[in-house]
């Protein structure tokens, strides 16, 4: 996962660049499904960061990111926190 991200860092100049955001989502994801909820949910915030800063609110990509965090809050009890999410 890091060398991925360094090496898409360097191609499109910068950390905060949307298909990073993704990059990370995806991570996240395999995390998630090894039942690591913690870092997944931690990668899916870093994502949001990055995408709140670059795409519109109503962004379907925000909103997928949105989505796997609140069902990874789900997943660990924290059902006020995940409904704010979706």
């Amino acid at each position: 996962h890091q060398e991925c991200r360094r090496i898409q860092e360097v191609l499109l100049k910068g950390s905060d660049h949307p298909d990073l955001a993704i990059t990370d989502r995806n991570i996240g994801w395999v995390h998630h499904c090894r039942g690591d909820l913690d870092t997944a949910i931690k990668l899916y915030r870093k994502c949001e960061e990055i995408q709140v800063k670059n795409l519109r609110p109503s962004h379907p990509e925000l909103a997928i990111t949105y989505s796997k965090q609140a069902n990874a809050l789900c997943v660990k009890g924290e059902f006020d926190r995940a409904l704010d999410l979706f």
